[in-house]
């Protein structure tokens, strides 16, 4: 299932390993970690298994709201952009698209937000409509994983460009 997110992550010059736990000790199936300690993986693998693995460290830390209790899962680029670009059939199915973990708040509020804000509204937009949106809303995303605000910003840039090269319209990073 994951082979198109271990692609993405490949083309964009991405290291990641397997996601494995302390408090779980075992292999988080199709989900990884980056060198920027971001979690991604196809969204299905991601949701179906958030409340599966996250909630396990949750309980594992001992707090009532363990540290990943309102974490949601982002697709790094969003559906209806996708669909705008004309490019929804050359990608995978909504659920096994590469999605990212991030905290409720830089989910809604800022990364959505800010690509709600700066791309045209319309059927239709360009490539030059939506990648400086999407460098903008992961610019301001944060510090959230530990692996530095610029090298978060960097990777998520990177899974855009692989996909949308993957998608045909970009050459190859």
């Amino acid at each position: 299932m994951s082979a198109y997110v271990r692609n993405v992550l490949s083309i964009a010059k991405i290291p990641f390993s397997p996601f494995v736990p302390a408090e779980l000790k075992a292999v988080v199936r199709d989900v990884y970690l980056t060198d920027a300690g971001q979690l991604v993986g196809p969204y299905s693998r991601m949701l179906s298994r958030r409340r599966n693995f996250l909630d396990k460290i949750d309980a594992a830390s001992g707090a009532n709201a363990g540290p990943y209790n309102s974490w949601e899962c982002h697709h790094v680029v969003e559906r209806q952009d996708l669909e705008r670009l004309s490019i929804n059939g050359k990608v995978p199915t909504y659920s096994r698209q590469i999605c990212v973990l991030l905290p409720s708040h830089g989910h809604s509020s800022r990364v959505s937000g800010v690509l709600r804000g700066e791309i045209p509204v319309g059927d239709l937009v360009t490539i030059d409509d939506v990648l400086p949106a999407y460098s903008s809303a992961y610019e301001i995303l944060g510090n959230y994983s530990g692996g530095g605000d610029k090298n978060i910003q960097r990777e998520l840039e990177a899974i855009v460009n692989a996909v949308l090269h993957l998608a045909g319209l970009l050459p190859k990073p």
